[in-house]
């Protein structure tokens, strides 16, 4: 994760060299660290994440990270 932005409702990261954001909802994206559930504002700039999305500025369908 390079950036979190909104209050966690955006979060901005490279895939490939290219720069990639992703829309967060709180209700419609899975949000785990370390296996554990959690809300958008857990995420933290600099964590390594798994982020399963559509594409480019699209909503997320999950986000796992470890810390």
């Amino acid at each position: 994760i390079d950036a979190v932005k909104r209050g966690g409702r955006r979060f901005h990261f490279k895939v490939a060299g290219k720069d990639q954001k992703v829309r967060v909802s709180s209700s419609r994206t899975l949000i785990t660290i370390n296996g554990t559930r959690t809300g958008r504002k857990g995420v933290k700039k600099g964590m390594s994440c798994s982020i399963t999305y559509p594409g480019h500025d699209q909503t997320a369908k999950s986000v796992i990270c470890t810390k």
